[in-house]
């Protein structure tokens, strides 16, 4: 059986569960599982959104930040910060170059969703030049190859014909 094996960072989360009563020079407690479900669900956006370096933070008021570190192609260092609420708000903010550009607050996990999306394409790019060449193998004389075929019908940009369908319109 197939068990897989939580992220440093998922472990991190999870632990905030067993936080002694005043851990912090006397002030915060364990966090909530509901904080917990929703810290972890703005977590995968941010792995969906191709951030791979990340770190979670409990609050002395029960809340938790999630956060991700990526270096664009320019050089650039983004930090995107997740900050889910006792309430169950959510906050997003980022910052390049240690320069805060934006925070989003007041919302919900689709909401959320949606500014980590943008941040991501500010990052890098439109998903369509971000995953350009994942279709493509190049040979060694730098001939382009398709991975994924054309659907049936479509014509094939060295051929004068296009393949015949009797799905194609």
């Amino acid at each position: 059986m197939y068990v897989p094996r939580k992220t440093a960072t998922e472990r991190k989360l999870y632990s905030f569960t067993q936080l002694p009563a005043g851990w912090h020079y006397g002030r915060g407690g364990p966090i909530s599982r509901e904080v917990l479900t929703q810290a972890e669900l703005c977590y995968w956006q941010l792995l969906m959104h191709g951030v791979s370096r990340t770190d979670a933070f409990p609050g002395v008021d029960g809340e938790v930040l999630v956060t991700g570190y990526i270096k664009d192609v320019m050089g650039r260092q983004h930090y995107i910060g997740i900050e889910v609420g006792r309430g169950g708000q959510i906050e997003v903010t980022h910052e390049v170059n240690d320069v805060e550009c934006c925070v989003e607050e007041g919302l919900d996990l689709t909401g959320s969703n949606r500014v980590i999306s943008k941040i991501s394409e500010e990052i890098w790019g439109t998903s369509g030049s971000s995953i350009q060449n994942i279709g493509n193998l190049n040979d060694a004389a730098g001939a382009t190859w398709l991975l994924k075929s054309p659907p049936m019908g479509t014509a094939f940009p060295f051929s004068r014909l296009s393949a015949p369908s009797s799905l194609a319109a």
